[in-house]
């Protein structure tokens, strides 16, 4: 079995905790746009990553034939 893990993966989480860590510094600093820029991109990111890990454990195609979309 080949393994679904790739380089960029590692980037991706990367991504996420940078953005994370932004996010919390613009709410300590009370910067509302800063907080909702943030907002979206931690959730892009953390919906990116758990796609990722259904892929690692091979659950994608399970999750998105329940779904209706596979």
């Amino acid at each position: 079995m080949e393994s679904s893990f790739h380089g960029f993966d590692l980037f991706m989480i990367a991504f996420t905790l940078i953005s994370l860590y932004g996010l919390v510094r613009s709410i300590r600093a009370k910067n509302m746009f800063a907080v909702a820029f943030c907002s979206v991109t931690v959730l892009t990111f953390l919906f990116a990553n758990a796609i990722m890990a259904l892929h690692w454990f091979s659950l994608l195609d399970d999750v998105l034939a329940k779904i209706g979309v596979a």
